[in-house]
């Protein structure tokens, strides 16, 4: 996994992050476009606005200390999703709705601090 080192990693900055695609094939997103990303078995589905979607074959950790670590509106939720904190559009219970209507659950245990990160609660 490769990611386009640039110095400004906020919502506003143009980030690239290049996705394995098979032998020697890479495909790049820009991660203001990743809405979440969610882990299954030993595969990530990464969903981008658009309604697009990328599997690549890693763990949540890893993409997550490789790729995306440094972009600020990129936060783990639970074991198994990362959202875009930017994308997010409304906050029902325990979910969180992301643009196109998708429900991300949040874990009772994070929902203190995912609420902070999402600027519902204060410090």
């Amino acid at each position: 996994m490769l990611v386009f080192a640039d110095a400004h990693k906020d919502f506003n900055s143009e980030t690239k992050i290049w996705l394995p695609q098979g032998k020697g094939a890479y495909e790049s997103i820009e991660a203001r476009d990743i809405l979440y990303v969610e882990a299954e078995n030993h595969h990530l589905h990464i969903f981008l606005k658009g309604q697009n979607q990328q599997t690549i074959k890693s763990s949540l950790k890893d993409f997550y200390a490789r790729s995306l670590e440094g972009f600020s509106y990129l936060k783990k939720v639970g074991r198994s999703h990362i959202v875009n904190i930017k994308r997010i559009e409304r906050v029902e219970n325990n979910r969180l709705i992301m643009e196109g209507n998708h429900s991300i659950p949040i874990p009772r245990d994070r929902k203190d601090e995912v609420l902070r990160d999402v600027g519902i609660k204060g410090e």
